[in-house]
């Protein structure tokens, strides 16, 4: 087990949920890495995404007041299975996360998670 603090990037509304009721898996189509936890190690890049979510929605130039009314930034203490975390900035997993990248490149239908989970050891 490890257990660290992370960071989570979330909306005003899901942040009070996640306060009262615990954090849900994210499940939908649109995720790189499929269902799961998305969390920041470093505040810098949890900042940078909430930025991003807000730009995608405000527009460009965002004001800080929109940012502040609207995004959080959950600290969280996660312990968690060491063979459950996907790490980008491991060469196993950033190997693992570009060859199922370019498979799904070659043929760019709808995959099934059945297939996709081939190439991943973690599940």
């Amino acid at each position: 087990m490890i257990n660290k603090n992370l960071y989570y990037v979330t909306s005003v509304q899901n942040a009070e949920d996640i306060i009262t009721s615990g954090f849900r898996a994210s499940l939908r189509d649109r995720h790189w890495l499929g269902d799961g936890y998305y969390f920041y190690e470093e505040t810098f890049f949890a900042f940078k995404w909430c930025l991003e979510l807000c730009s995608d929605c405000y527009g460009d130039g965002v004001e800080l007041s929109k940012l502040l009314d609207n995004y959080k930034i959950i600290t969280a203490e996660v312990s968690i299975d060491e063979k459950r975390v996907f790490d980008l900035k491991t060469v196993q997993h950033k190997e693992l996360f570009d060859l199922s990248f370019h498979e799904l490149r070659k043929n760019p239908g709808k995959r099934k998670a059945e297939e996709i989970k081939g190439y991943c050891s973690f599940y």
